[in-house]
């Protein structure tokens, strides 16, 4: 209801995210929140830990999507309720684009799911990819900042193509994208085409870059079907990879 009705929160912004429930953290303070172990707090500050933790774990690692093993809360102790282990219930919230935080049996509490706030239309509907662009572009713009004031001619596109194809190299070494091979991977445009001299007569330099990300993989799907019926086509396979 807060989703669809009251916040409109749902489909407004591939920027932002939703998690739930509340969780339960290590009381900081008894003689203010009483005697109790713990106590119910929002999870905001575990999931900015969590991002900073993915972040951390190699460069352009705000690509990755952190959720499942990388979606552990660290000072999670518990979560509100247990709804989101129902998988109808659990279903109902990735449908409104709510990220469930889940108390799985054997498992640390952690997110299930990184959909933002906007899948149907969005360029970047899930939280690895909207999280790797914003790295992208911050890393970019601080870059460039030196740049500024600089010449307007065609050294100056040749610079920033360079600083951006040799950054953008090292995010497919990293594994940041859809493919390993920076010619799928990811484009950069500083050409005459987007610097036309009505361009050139605002004192402003223009460049292009495409990223192919890579989605989140929400949904595994395997057959199980009698041996014979596929044995030609796994000893072709097999052969094939021999």
């Amino acid at each position: 209801t807060y989703m669809t009705g009251s916040a409109l929160l749902k489909g407004s912004t591939e920027l932002g995210s939703c998690q739930g429930p509340r969780i339960y953290v290590d009381n900081p303070d008894p003689s203010i929140f009483g005697p109790s172990k713990t106590v119910l707090a929002p999870n905001e500050g575990a999931i900015l830990g969590m991002y900073s933790r993915t972040d951390a774990l190699k460069e352009g690692g705000a690509f990755q999507h952190p959720s499942n093993t990388l979606g552990v809360l660290v000072t999670a102790r518990g979560v509100e309720h247990r709804d989101y282990e129902d998988p109808t219930a659990r279903g109902l919230a990735w449908d409104d684009l709510i990220n469930p935080i889940r108390a799985q049996r054997g498992k640390r509490i952690y997110v299930d799911g990184s959909r933002t706030l906007k899948k149907a239309g969005a360029a970047f509907p899930s939280v690895g990819e909207s999280r790797g662009v914003l790295y992208v572009q911050n890393q970019i713009a601080e870059a460039f900042d030196d740049e500024r004031n600089s010449a307007l001619d065609e050294a100056l596109s040749a610079r920033l193509t360079t600083s951006c194809t040799v950054f953008l190299r090292r995010l497919t070494a990293a594994g940041c994208f859809r493919t390993r091979t920076d010619a799928t991977a990811w484009t950069v445009n500083f050409g005459a085409s987007l610097n036309t001299a009505d361009v050139a007569e605002t004192s402003t330099e223009v460049g292009e870059i495409g990223l192919n990300t890579s989605p989140a993989a929400e949904f595994i799907y395997i057959n199980i079907t009698p041996y014979s019926g596929i044995q030609a086509a796994f000893a072709a396979q097999v052969a094939q990879q021999a």
